[in-house]
């Protein structure tokens, strides 16, 4: 049996195709602020948190859970006014945005603080 071969007009198709956004999701996470880092897009920060405890926020999926004892990068908007220093340990919401191509941790509503 021969394999098929994608057509040039069915990979132009498949670039052009609605992606699935990923299900709503929430995650209220507790971690040592490790790093921050700007935004490659030049708007915002990146924190780097270790996450130690990750609680379900009104009974959406927790994906954050997969990563208690682990670090992640959390996307954070310029216009937070928070102050963190390296090393304070803080409280987030947080929600995994994206599709099946990737996507990104995101703080939710500036719901964060300093422990």
């Amino acid at each position: 049996m021969s394999q098929l071969v994608p057509t040039q007009r069915y990979v132009e198709m498949k670039n052009i195709m609605p992606r699935a956004p990923v299900t709503p999701n929430a995650s209220r996470v507790r971690g040592q602020l490790v790093r921050i880092v700007p935004d490659p897009s030049g708007r915002g920060s990146l924190w780097e948190i270790a996450i130690d405890r990750a609680q379900d926020v009104e009974g959406l999926p927790n994906f954050a859970q997969a990563y208690v004892g682990k670090t992640i990068q959390v996307y954070v908007h310029p216009e937070l006014k928070l102050v963190l220093n390296i090393g304070d340990t803080l409280q987030a919401r947080i929600a995994f945005r994206g599709d099946e191509r990737g996507g990104q941790f995101v703080l939710i509503e500036d719901d964060a603080s300093k422990l």
